[in-house]
């Protein structure tokens, strides 16, 4: 998939266990031509960025409580990079 540099970039997620839809959202962020991108998604109930080097921000997408026993359980997608042209590794 090629997005832009820059702008506004939007995910429509829906998570479906079976006919049921159990967790459903969207996630806004903005792109600026400084970085070069990144996006991970872990399925956990902690905000995972605490553990990330290069992250910029995280949000959440909650997993209804009825398809998993737990109350907390959330769909993480988090956002980082590393400055363009940098030498970086992560």
């Amino acid at each position: 998939m090629s997005v832009p540099n820059q702008g506004r970039l939007r995910i429509d997620v829906q998570l479906a266990q079976g006919s049921m839809v159990v967790a459903e959202g969207t996630i806004r962020w903005n792109l600026t031509d400084e970085y070069e991108w990144g996006l991970d998604i872990f399925r956990q109930a902690a905000d995972p960025v605490s553990d990330c080097i290069a992250c910029l921000g995280s949000e959440a997408v909650l997993i209804d409580a009825a398809a998993h026993g737990e109350s907390d359980e959330a769909l993480w997608f988090i956002w980082g990079g590393k400055p363009r042209g940098s030498d970086i590794v992560f």
